[in-house]
């Protein structure tokens, strides 16, 4: 015996309710619920009578509570039968005008993009076909205003109502030589809870496709934050949220902030000084990081300046204070590995609706993402062993040359990363395509310099610019392109493209030129026997990483470096721009200048 909500009784939902109770289909919750409409418990319900809810003799529903119940079962009977009755009329006027309009709101359905335009188009298409046979029955899903039924048949003159806007609230229809006023609202009410739970369904299936899609490219990355990048991005996709944070653990009782995406204060897809800024934060419960990190609980906050006063943590506004951005909801999620290791918190920040303000997190992205922070967890701690793998390649080098230092070798990467990323905004690249790039150019330019592992010992003693390069100098690009030579996964191709000509220049005037890598030994009249490269003819990402270490030889101070000013630099970048640099690359260059400086101060000596 199904059973009938009773709170509101005459609200457009109590309408789709009591469609359902007359064998149509409804997303609403069933339940037995008390005269003044409260849901009641197992054990009451064992104890309350049941009153029937009756259409033509049968019994459609029932009311359970005291003796007053049993008036509100007749009252709602009455009801049934009237709402059976306005059905009865519907499908009159439909006899009498075949083709029908009807304006259904499904923007709360897409805005997340989880279930695409055209499956919630064929999910309406085919409920409506079916609950409508033999009419034609257009609809038109309207992502703005309430739910509309346009009952005006085709030939008629226009009542004034336009699509998307909300029908007047009686609609006069000629029936049988009688004015009737239809109430418009009941059939969008039985088409909306026709295709609600279809709907719902199609939710859960897209959000779990798109967490799955989101762990399938994360497992694809191999660059620590390309990973934290990509996480954000995805997380923040499925709880539709402004902004977001990574802190990663430091140490057993320190987070570092390592990453940070905000659409409200960031170009969107773009990066920003704040990306390099870093601090750090107790693992304690004093704040909300921290208490998600120290205690392994999620932390749900719909207002950050509201929170209860007996909670140990506290938010800290100074980040708004000096934005003038507004934070209300959080979502503090402990990044913990398969093995339960802590490796850090994710912080969403700001869920939104579908007309863009600011809400609390839905109970779905309280579930997903969790979910896709456990997943990603060990991702993060894959991502921090590769880097640890690459530096740990850079130390190797330096040991011979004092010059390749780890902060150097991130400063490149960073680089050359933000460069590229300037260079495909600049050129409409699909932002997904340019991250995942990204992820493999900064590898592959901190490794640039692995060759000079080759060098002789009288090359490796040089400790400074005032001798000058050898003669055999060019030999290193070889021998580092040699190391990956034999691969051909897309990393090492990189890698080796890099190692190989990051000395060439723009106007053909550097070094080495198209060498053949195949041969056992190289020297140095094989050098100098080839053609150095120019132009487009120099791969991208090694006129990127040219100007990323040109960038860095003027900036960092002697002995390394000429210790120039940013002035001085950008002065010197504009002479070689068409010259040593890609014009292209020089104007990525000049775009992505305030976040070079802030990768600068990041990863400083």
């Amino acid at each position: 015996m199904r059973n009938v909500r009773l709170s509101r009784l005459l609200a457009q939902q109590e309408i789709a309710e009591i469609v359902q109770a007359m064998g149509c289909t409804s997303s609403l919750p069933l339940g037995v619920y008390n005269e003044s409409g409260e849901l009641i418990s197992g054990d009451e319900h064992d104890e309350a009578q049941e009153f029937p809810v009756l259409m033509d003799g049968n019994v459609i529903g029932v009311v359970s509570g005291d003796m007053q119940a049993a008036t509100i079962a007749k009252f709602l009977s009455f009801l049934a039968v009237q709402e059976r009755d306005k059905l009865d009329l519907a499908r009159e006027v439909m006899k009498r005008h075949r083709e029908i309009t009807l304006f259904l709101d499904a923007a709360d359905k897409m805005h997340d993009d989880v279930v695409a335009p055209e499956e919630v188009r064929e999910i309406v298409d085919k409920e409506a076909k079916e609950l409508f046979k033999g009419h034609d029955v257009k609809v038109s899903i309207d992502g703005q205003g309430e739910n509309v039924v346009d009952l005006r048949d085709a030939g008629e003159e226009d009542s004034g109502s336009e699509p998307g806007e909300e029908a007047p609230a009686d609609i006069e229809l000629e029936v049988d030589d009688e004015l009737i006023h239809q109430d418009e609202r009941v059939l969008s009410a039985l088409l909306e809870a026709r295709v609600a739970a279809p709907l719902e369904r199609a939710r859960s299936h897209g959000r779990v496709r798109s967490l799955l899609r989101t762990l399938e490219d994360l497992h694809g990355l191999n660059d620590l934050d390309a990973i934290l990048d990509e996480l954000l991005h995805a997380a923040r996709k499925l709880a539709n949220a402004d902004a977001g944070s990574i802190f990663l653990l430091d140490n057993p009782d320190t987070l570092r902030f390592s990453h940070v995406h905000n659409d409200s204060l960031f170009r969107k897809n773009m990066a920003n000084a704040a990306m390099f800024t870093t601090f750090t934060v107790p693992v304690s419960e004093m704040s909300i990081v921290g208490f998600a990190a120290k205690t392994g609980k999620t932390v749900v906050i719909d207002d950050a300046y509201r929170l209860p006063r007996n909670l140990p943590y506290s938010f800290n506004a100074a980040f708004d204070k000096r934005t003038g951005y507004r934070t209300t909801s959080i979502l503090a999620i402990p990044l913990r590995s398969y093995e339960d290791r802590l490796v850090g918190v994710m912080q969403i920040i700001n869920a939104r609706s579908e007309n863009d303000q600011v809400q609390a997190f839905s109970r779905e992205s309280q579930t997903f993402i969790p979910l896709l922070a456990h997943n990603a967890a060990s991702i993060i701690e894959r991502g921090q062993a590769n880097r640890e793998s690459v530096l740990r390649m850079v130390r190797l080098v330096a040991m011979r040359h004092p010059k390749e230092t780890e902060a150097h070798a991130q400063r490149v990467g960073a680089y050359c990363a933000e460069i590229f990323r300037c260079w495909a905004a600049n050129r409409a690249m699909d932002p997904a395509a340019a991250r995942r790039f990204m992820d493999r150019l900064r590898i592959a330019a901190m490794l640039h310099d692995l060759g000079k592992l080759a060098l002789s010992d009288s090359m490796a003693k040089r400790k400074d610019r005032t001798n000058g390069p050898s003669r055999e100098y060019p030999l290193h690009t070889v021998q580092g392109a040699k190391l990956f030579a034999g691969s051909s996964t897309s990393l090492d191709l990189l890698c080796r493209d890099i190692a190989l000509h990051h000395h060439e220049r723009w106007d053909g005037t550097g070094f080495p030129g198209l060498v053949d890598l195949s041969k056992d030994t190289i020297g140095l009249q094989d050098l100098e026997a080839v053609q150095p490269l120019k132009g487009e003819e120099i791969p991208l990402p090694a006129r990127i990483a040219a100007l990323a270490l040109a960038f860095e030889d003027m900036t960092r101070p002697a002995p390394h470096g000429l210790g120039l000013s940013d002035k001085q630099a950008l002065k010197r970048v504009k002479q070689e721009s068409g010259r040593h640099f890609d014009p292209a690359v020089a104007m990525a260059f000049f775009r992505s200048f305030r976040v070079l400086k802030a990768i600068a101060r990041r990863y400083a000596e």
